[in-house]
Order: structure tokens, then sequence, then C-alpha cells
């Protein structure tokens, strides 16, 4: 019978579950208990005194009880979950992971927690199983779902390395609406999950491009057709420095060209800043002029011992370039 129970409460890796009542797991909380104590007196008193007004009340509060109980259980039963991939972030950063509840055809919900805690198994305490309330931390979410709604709910989760971050186990629980029962049940979807980029930072100052022929360029965008502004990046020759703009206040802008064969390109490489020392060190590095060379419009390449990319400028490309260097293992 313990086998059966222990193997029920591991939640399976699924993409979308429906809970039914097989799912669902109830037991009263403190003040429930609190309650049964005062009706289990109420009732040895009436029964001492043949109070028969005490006895109406107890079996009131017994009835009242009960109700909640009906209710708690199927503030749950029903319902269908699933996930999808959240956004991709930097490591540091705070993501979130879009829950889909499933509530068509069925009443409102109210009152419903989740918590996750991101792929490590909260060790429960005695009191625990009775839902002694802990603080609310950044796992936690609480809710309502509408009647007859297919409702998103994004559950936050911290991102302290870069990779693959799946959110891991997740308990979805209510206390709805008298507050005597704790329901709970446990999901664990594998969609629930999102990638996380390094963190962007480094000392070293941004490389000196190359021209298109391969070697190294002292300018950028030296082409005979003006093509407009950007913003100075460290390294930019003072050549091409727009000194009106900057006698106007409006900061230091480089005038581009192009043209001309030698429009500047970008080649970030993983063995140029290896001597940093550390692996993680060496990513942020690389994840740092990615940032820059793409807010800067430049055409950029990177160069990994697993993978390269040509030097390009469109969003997808940078996309790919920071998803490799988030998977990249030496």
């Amino acid at each position: 019978m313990s086998s059966n129970f222990s193997a029920r409460t591991q939640p399976q890796l699924v993409s979308q579950l429906r809970l039914r009542r097989r799912n669902i797991y109830i037991l009263p909380t403190r003040h429930g208990l609190m309650l049964g104590v005062i009706i289990i007196t109420i009732l040895l008193g009436s029964m001492q005194y043949s109070n028969s007004m005490g006895f109406l009340l107890a079996f009131l509060l017994t009835a009242m009880s009960l109700l909640g109980l009906f209710y708690t259980y199927y503030n749950l039963v029903g319902l269908t979950i699933s996930a999808t991939a959240g956004e991709a972030v930097f490591a540091g950063e705070i993501g979130s992971i879009p829950l889909w509840f499933d509530n068509r055809g069925l009443p409102a919900r109210f009152a419903i927690q989740t918590e996750s805690f991101q792929g490590f198994i909260k060790k429960k305490a005695f009191k625990d199983l009775f839902h002694v309330r802990q603080p609310l931390t950044p796992h936690t979410a609480i809710f309502d779902l509408a009647a007859d709604q297919l409702q998103r709910i994004d559950l936050s989760i911290l991102t302290n390395q870069r990779g693959l971050l799946s959110l891991g186990r997740i308990t979805l629980s209510t206390t709805f609406p008298l507050g005597l029962f704790y329901a709970w049940t446990y999901l664990e979807l594998h969609n629930a999950q999102l990638i996380v980029y390094p963190r962007p930072g480094g000392i070293l100052p941004f490389p000196q491009g190359l021209a298109s022929n391969g070697r190294n360029a002292s300018v950028r965008g030296d082409g005979e057709d003006f093509s407009g502004f950007r913003s100075y990046i460290l390294g930019d020759s003072p050549h091409h420095i727009d000194w009106k703009a900057a006698a106007r206040e409006k900061g230091l802008l480089i005038k581009q060209f192009s043209g001309n064969e030698g429009a500047q390109q970008y080649l970030f490489n993983l063995q140029e800043v290896t001597f940093l020392g550390d692996l993680e060190i060496a990513l942020s590095q690389l994840c740092d002029w990615i940032v820059q060379a793409h807010r800067q419009g430049l055409h950029y390449g990177l160069v990994l011992p697993t993978v390269s990319y040509s030097p390009s400028n469109e969003e997808i490309h940078y996309e790919n370039c920071l998803l490799a260097l988030a998977n990249f293992k030496s």
C-alpha cells in the first residue's frame, strides 16, 4: 500500500496533465485540526450535560467542515495544465515560464497556488503535512481562474547559470474556501523550461574588426557612400567621429559608409579569450561583444571549437550565436 502511494506521488514527465480525483491528495490544515478538536470538545460537553444546543452546534460545524472538504477537493479536479517554453534570458535575470490552465466547460476556481523548486525536491517536515503556512517565495504564484476559460499564468524562475533550465517539480495546491483542508498535487511538465544565455560582461575592450579580405582594419565602414550614424565604440578611428554632433552635445557618433570592399566585420573567437582563465568568464566576454555588436548593427561572427557562424547582423544570427554560447560544453 505504501509503495503504491509513493509511486503515485512521483510526478510523470508529461507535456499536459488533466487532474483527476486519483491525482489529488488532501489533508486538514492546522486550522482544520483545531476545529476538529473544538467539535469533539463540544460533543463531549453536550453528552455530559445533555445539551441539545451543543449537539446542534457540533453537527452544524461538522456539516460545514465536510462541505468545505468537498469544495477544496473539487477546486482542483478537472483542470488541464500544460506548459510552453519561456523566452530566453541572460543569466542573473528573472525569467518566466507560461503555464496554461484549461478550465473550459468548468466553474471558476479560486485561490490556487503554484510553487516550484527548480529541480530541487523540498523535504517535507511533519508540520508540512498540515500546511503550516510558509512565507511566499519568488517561485510562488497565487491566482484565480475564470469559469469556462483558457488562462495563462507566468511562473517566475531564477536563472543563476547558463544553459537549458527546467522548472522542475511544481506543487499545485489550494485551501479554498475555508482554509480547513489543504489539497495538492505534483506536476512535472517537460516543456516548462527556458534557455539561459551567459551573463554579458568582461574587462576586455571591443576587438578590432577585419576587412572583408580578412586583414585587420583600423577604421570601420570606410566606404565611399555615406549610410548613416551609429554610436561610438571604444577603438573607433577619431577620423570617423562626427565632431559637429559632439559639439552640439549629442554624444560621440560615428559616420558609416558603404560601397567599398573595406567594410569591416568582426569575428569573435573563443580561443582569443581563453587566457582569462575561466570558461564562464570567457563566454561572458564573448556574449558582451555580441550584444554590443548587435545593438550597433555591425556584422559579426562567432567561432567556437564545436560550431562557427559567419559574420552577419540578422536577428536569427544573434539568437543562434547566443544559443551556441548557452549550450557550449568544453
